[in-house]
This record gives C-alpha cells, sequence and structure tokens, in this order.
C-alpha cells in the first residue's frame, strides 16, 4: 500500500512515494524514485533500518535534492536526492510518523500519539548542508520574524514535553573554537540604516545583555525589543513596566563580532497574519512606550547623580569647619532631596511599602507605560493616554530642571567656595618619632 505520492517541486519527471507492506509482515522500508514520469522506479531506502518502515515521503521545496521521510520509528532525512538516509530524531519520541508538511521554512510532523512537532527553521539544516569544510565563524540567516508574542519554558524538554518555538529573533552561529577569557563574542541588532538598537556581549556588565556562547552551535533570542528603561539601585515601583518598545515591521540587520572579525545578516520583522493594527498604529505605539522610556530614562538618571552627591556631602561635610560652608551644603543637599522625593517614593524599601506610601512621579509614568503595553500593543495610544504622560512628563521637567539648575550653577559655586576656603578633604594622622 503506498501512502503518500510527492511529485517533485524542480523536475515535472520526478515523482517520490512511500509505500507499506506491514499488513503482510514486512516491515521493510519502501521508498521509490521516478526520473521519467513513472516509467521506471528505483528504491531509495540506504541508511535506513530493515524494519523501519516508511509511511510518508516529503521534498523540500526551498532545497533540491533534500528530501525527509517518516518512519514506523522516527524521521530521516536526505540531501542526495535519496541515495541516503540519516536519522533526523533530535528531542523526537520514538513514534510512527504519519505525515509531513512543509510551510514557512518549518517541517510539521504528525505523528501517531504524540501529536503534532515542528521543526522550526529549516534554514539551518540548508545552511549546515551548503557550509565549506574547514572551520571558522559562522553566522547563519535567520528566518523572518512575525511580530506576535509567545514563550517557552526552559524546563519543558527536561519534563518531556514539546519545546514552544522563541517569540522574537532566533539567531545560530557556529564557533568552532571559544575561550571565555580570551575571546569577545558580541552580537548587535540594528536597524536597516546601521543604527544600533541593542548590543549582547559575554564581557558585558549588565545581566540582561550578557552573552553565553560555547564551543560549537549557538541560538541566540532576542526579543523584539529595544533596551529597557534605566533603574537603579533598591528601586522599588508599583505595578510598573520599564520593558523597551516593541520593534515595528520592517528590515534590519544582526551582527556577530568574534574578537575583530564581524559578520552580518539581514532578517525582517513582519506583521502578524492574525493582527487587526496597522504599521502606523504601531509606529505610534512605538513612539509612545519610547518617549515614556527616554524620559525615565532622564529622571532616574537625575535621582542617580542626585544620591551621588548626598554621598559626596556627607563624605566631606565633617572637614567643612567653615559655618558658610556648611550652609551652602546642607541647603543644596536638601533641595536635592526634595527633587528626589517628587521623582521617587524615597520610603519604599520593601515590595509592600506602595501599598503605604503614595507612588510618585516615575512610577506613575512607568505604569502608564504598563497599561500601554498589555495586550498586543497592534494599536496607537489613546487620546487620555496620551494627554496623562504629557501632565506627567510636565511635571518630571519641573523637577528636572530645578535640578539642572542645582548640578549646574549651585554645585559649581559651592566649589569654588571650597576651593578658595582651601579645605583639606585628604586627613592623615600627624607623623611622630616616638617608636
Amino acid at each position: 500500500m503506498f501512502n503518500s505520492v510527492e511529485p517533485s517541486s524542480f523536475d515535472p519527471a520526478v515523482c517520490y512515494v512511500a509505500g507499506t507492506s506491514y499488513k503482510e509482515g514486512d516491515y521493510s522500508p519502501y521508498l521509490f524514485k521516478t526520473k521519467d514520469y513513472g516509467k521506471t522506479w528505483k528504491k531509495i531506502v540506504s541508511g535506513i533500518p530493515g524494519e523501519h518502515f516508511t509511511r510518508v515521503v516529503r521534498e523540500d521545496p526551498s532545497k533540491k535534492g533534500v528530501l525527509y521521510a517518516g518512519t514506523e520509528t522516527g524521521m530521516y532525512f536526505s540531501i542526495d536526492d535519496g541515495e541516503s538516509w540519516k536519522s533526523l530524531q533530535l528531542n523526537l519520541p520514538i513514534v510512527p510518523i504519519t505525515d509531513l508538511k512543509i510551510k514557512e521554512g518549518g517541517l510539521i510532523v504528525a505523528t501517531q500519539g504524540r501529536g503534532i512537532w515542528i521543526l522550526d527553521d529549516l534554514k539551518v539544516l540548508h545552511h549546515v548542508i551548503d557550509m565549506p569544510k574547514e572551520k571558522a565563524v559562522r553566522l547563519f540567516t535567520p528566518k523572518d520574524v512575525y511580530r506576535m508574542p509567545g514563550s517557552s519554558s526552559p524546563n519543558a524538554a527536561k519534563n518531556g514535553q514539546g519545546t514552544n518555538h522563541a517569540a522574537g529573533l532566533v539567531l545560530h552561529y557556529l564557533l568552532p573554537t571559544y575561550d571565555d577569557k580570551k575571546d569577545t563574542i558580541a552580537i548587535t541588532i540594528m536597524g536597516n540604516a546601521g543604527d544600533t538598537i541593542i548590543s549582547y556581549s559575554n564581557k558585558s556588565k549588565e545581566k540582561s545583555t550578557t552573552l553565553k556562547p560555547k564551543k560549537g552551535a549557538n541560538t541566540f533570542n532576542w526579543n523584539m525589543r529595544y533596551p529597557d528603561a534605566k533603574s537603579f539601585d533598591g528601586m522599588i515601583l508599583w505595578w510598573s513596566d520599564l520593558s523597551g518598545p516593541l520593534a515595528v515591521p520592517g528590515e534590519y540587520k544582526a551582527s556577530l563580532k568574534v574578537n575583530n572579525n564581524t559578520l552580518s545578516t539581514p532578517f525582517k520583522i513582519l506583521k502578524s497574519p492574525v493582527s487587526e493594527g496597522d504599521e502606523a498604529s504601531m509606529r505610534a505605539q512605538f513612539n509612545f512606550v519610547k518617549s515614556i522610556d527616554d524620559k525615565i530614562n532622564e529622571a532616574h538618571q537625575a535621582i542617580i547623580d542626585i544620591r551621588s552627591l548626598q554621598k559626596s556631602i556627607k563624605l566631606y561635610e565633617k572637614e567643612l569647619k567653615v559655618d558658610s560652608l556648611k550652609i551652602w551644603s546642607d541647603s543644596i543637599g536638601n533641595m536635592a532631596s526634595i527633587i528626589e522625593k517628587e521623582l521617587y517614593q524615597t520610603q519604599n524599601k520593601s515590595n509592600q511599602d506602595p501599598l503605604n506610601y503614595p507612588i510618585k512621579l516615575t512610577n506613575k509614568l512607568a505604569h502608564l507605560n504598563a497599561l500601554s503595553q498589555m495586550g498586543t500593543q497592534d494599536f496607537g495610544p489613546t487620546t487620555s493616554m496620551v494627554a496623562v504622560r504629557d501632565q506627567l512628563v510636565g511635571a518630571i521637567d519641573k523637577q528636572l530642571s530645578d535640578w539642572r539648575a542645582i548640578h549646574s550653577s549651585l554645585i559649581p559655586m559651592l566649589n569654588d567656595l571650597m576651593r578658595k576656603s582651601k579645605v583639606d578633604y585628604i586627613q592623615i594622622g600627624k607623623i611622630t618619632d616616638e617608636v
């Protein structure tokens, strides 16, 4: 009995068939190929074990000579038009493969009893087939990305479950050698014009942008988001979101830098086929979130600077023996503290504290960010969202203006007075000749 007939996409005279005879007690694989419209047939089963009877054969429409076969006990593939076969089992359970379908660069596998499995990106296999034998760093061209949410559990495979495809860009690269101490590996995502969106490195000091490459095959996932808004030590916010905006559909680039050598590849972010939003709405949403993040960055950097100022004042105020200097430093410190308390709720010491103390300006803006990024993010902000943002930004700008006045005028004046008063910032005990 012949279960599948597969006409070739590359040659009308070529066709492949898969047959079974297990009901007659014959468990041999039966795959045949014709090159002359069915006048003659050649058996093509070399490499498939004798009792792995075949149920289906399919041709890769994007790569001539590549075939996939489903048997009673798993998957096989051929890169030489069926002359030889190798296992393509990977993490697929030992299960009968009843049908195969190739769609949008993915291999969909129908099993008998273990659900549907998908090998997500056949481009990687195509690259490996064409790859020269000499060892070198390789960056494979990625599959285009749909702008849509998604998630996968890192423990799914350990629990015997299927692993969902990661949302966003999945980039595959190959390192023939790797030394964590000597080698610097960096991946940069760029716009089509070459502008940097975000960079990752094995030498990064930030956990969120740290790469952990290894020798051999590597996979990197970018969630399609621009960098998060700035945070600071001890920051506690109520119902907030500091994540960067989701990239809009368009053309992008990814580069892999290994020490002094750089490889790059283009890729596209595509609108989700189920999205009801248009690209103009997505751009409006992007600009809205970006404007919020930019203002939070500015405000949180001011808080970091204010805390640095306060630390410096405490460090040196014991040496300010001139009363006027103490008055100046205390006054500047108090003014800066007022600004910080308007921008951020400084009484928050635990995650429960926002229940007792009202949230301040940057928390309110981050909360608006959280609300605006709920759902698909395919639609622009509402009129009320824009009005609230503008009101909060105006209030934050007032505080930042006061801080800039302190930073640019009052602090230089205090430093000038300190220099004129010849304040000794470093005090060392007297040296005596006593033993």
